[in-house]
């Protein structure tokens, strides 16, 4: 979840539409 997190906050702060992806990915298959 920490990961997750520190994805989202790199991509809020990069606007980084790839991170957004990564993000969503990993949280469907972190959870």
């Amino acid at each position: 979840e920490e990961q997750i997190n520190k994805l989202k906050y790199l991509s809020s702060q990069t606007n980084h539409p790839v991170i957004d992806l990564v993000t969503e990915a990993t949280g469907k298959y972190g959870s």
